[in-house]
């Protein structure tokens, strides 16, 4: 098991190393845009954003319910 672990590894280097020396395969992958994926960040502040405004809706409507 070990053996595979290593061999996977070394395999790995040695496409990153060939994936460096590929000059062709850097101009390639520049030229592609990634999709927009939303940071942590980003996903966590939505899901924050819409549980306030979900109190402050809970809020308004109790507020109206007793008359404030």
């Amino acid at each position: 098991m070990y053996k595979t672990q290593k061999n996977d590894s070394f395999s790995a280097l040695i496409m990153g190393m060939g994936k460096i020396l590929d000059v062709n395969y850097i101009r390639i992958s520049k030229l592609k845009k990634s999709p927009r994926v939303k940071t942590d960040y980003e996903a966590v502040k939505s899901d924050w954003e819409e549980v306030g405004g979900d109190i402050e809706h809970g809020i308004t409507e109790y507020k109206e319910r007793i008359g404030c």
